[in-house]
């Protein structure tokens, strides 16, 4: 075997990988519900319709009383997946950003496994790192507006 290669079997484990994390936040998110009213900043997120939850509430909300970066993601995911795009929104505004994007790299990624010659290692490699580094970089500048225009806390 040739060194510098990658093996057929090295190719797809992170195609693979990449498939079943991306479904997996698809598919709960569309299972998952919110555990009371959808507009509270607090809510747990729960798997039932009595509002049991599931989910703990964010431990940096928790301990800080500040909303951090991230917070109202996994409420604008569920929104999302329950088709309500004004409601993913109000939780959390790169929410929805984020969700497409995750949910685009299901298909992209089983082209690349189904066309070799559409997986092999281009600048759309460089592409998955750089929207993930645009959707940090989103969540922290979404946070800081909200922390100059006074939505913070």
């Amino acid at each position: 075997m040739e060194t510098g290669k990658r093996t057929d079997a090295g190719r797809k484990l992170p195609e693979l990988a990449a498939i079943a994390f991306c479904t997996a936040v698809v598919v709960c998110s569309g299972l998952l519900g919110p555990g009371g009213e959808w507009h509270s900043t607090g809510e747990r997120v729960s798997l039932t319709r009595d509002g049991t939850w599931v989910l703990p509430a964010c431990p940096f909300h928790t301990v800080t009383g500040i909303r951090c970066p991230g917070c109202g993601t996994t409420r604008s995911f569920i929104a999302m997946g329950h088709g309500r795009l004004a409601q993913a929104w109000r939780h959390n505004r790169i929410g929805p950003i984020i969700y497409l994007l995750i949910l685009v790299q299901i298909p992209y990624r089983v082209l690349r496994l189904a066309w070799p010659a559409f997986g092999r290692r281009t600048a759309s490699d460089g592409l998955t790192l750089n929207a993930l580094a645009a959707a940090a970089c989103l969540l922290i500048a979404n946070w800081m507006l909200l922390a100059f225009s006074g939505g913070i806390g």
